[in-house]
Order: structure tokens, then sequence, then C-alpha cells
């Protein structure tokens, strides 16, 4: 589990990051904040700031491993059940283990 720090950043400065994470661009953030470029700039060496798009991208990368993990998870459960049916043909049934092996490795 990530922590999370007590923020000594302003409302705007974690908008920024949020939206550095999400992809945005330089030119988007700027404009949808009202800041400078130059602005963004000097956030961006700040270590607080650093600190802080740091912790976010470790946050959202935990989630979306789990995320990821969950959806496998289902797949193989749902191909598991599909082995089960009596009525697939042999070339279905070899293709759905050759998949469910390859995702349990």
């Amino acid at each position: 589990m990530v922590k999370k720090m007590q923020h000594k950043l302003t409302s705007k400065q974690l908008q920024a990051v949020h939206l550095l994470v999400s992809g945005d661009s330089v030119f988007q953030i700027t404009r949808n904040l009202k800041i400078r470029r130059e602005t963004l700039w000097e956030w961006k060496r700040s270590p607080e700031f650093k600190e802080e798009y740091e912790r976010v991208i470790a946050e959202t990368k935990a989630e979306l491993q789990t995320s990821i993990e969950d959806v496998l998870q289902e797949s193989l459960q749902e191909m598991k059940r599909e082995l089960k049916r009596y009525d697939n043909d042999p070339k279905r049934l070899e293709t759905l283990l050759n998949v469910i092996k390859t995702l349990e490795k």
C-alpha cells in the first residue's frame, strides 16, 4: 500500500500532478489551470512536487496492476468453465488449454 503524504502543495499543484500522470500535455495543463509554462516548469523542479508525482505514479501503477490481475483471473475462470462444457470441439478445447497454460505462467 502506498502511503499518503500530507500535502505541502497548493490545489493547483496537486491538479497539475494528476494531469501530468494522466498524460495531459504541458499546453493542456497550463491552459486548464491558467498558469504560465514557466510556473509549471518551476513546480516540476520542486522536491515536494517530484515526490507527489512519484507517489501518484506508484499508486496508479499499483491500481492498474490490481485491475489487470483481476481481469486475468476472471478470464481464467471463464475459460476453465468453458472447458467443462461437453459440446466444445477438440480444436477449441486445445486452444483454451494453451491460453490457460500461458496465463498461469
